[in-house]
């Protein structure tokens, strides 16, 4: 977990967290329940969550349970930095 943006004192624009999850090839209900409450936590934090490198078999359990558009993704860890940089302005 990489924390790009992390906010400041909780002042100033809302900081972004990124999950790099290139090397994970699956995700069981655990590690999903784990990515739902981490999700709570950071709408109620104010802070945006990117997952980064998400494979085709994760995406396919974030589809089947229709989690996927809790989440914003990125192809890669460098288009998730991106995308959480691009949510500062």
């Amino acid at each position: 977990v990489q924390y790009p943006h992390a906010p400041h004192g909780g002042v100033g624009k809302p900081g972004g967290m990124l999950v790099d999850l290139t090397h994970t090839t699956s995700i069981d209900s655990a590690g999903l329940g784990a990515f739902v409450r981490l999700t709570r936590q950071c709408q109620f934090s104010n802070i945006h969550l990117c997952l980064a490198g998400v494979r085709p078999a994760v995406r396919s359990v974030l589809a089947v349970t229709r989690t996927g558009s809790l989440f914003w993704m990125a192809d890669t860890v460098e288009a998730g930095l991106k995308v959480l940089k691009e949510t500062r302005q």
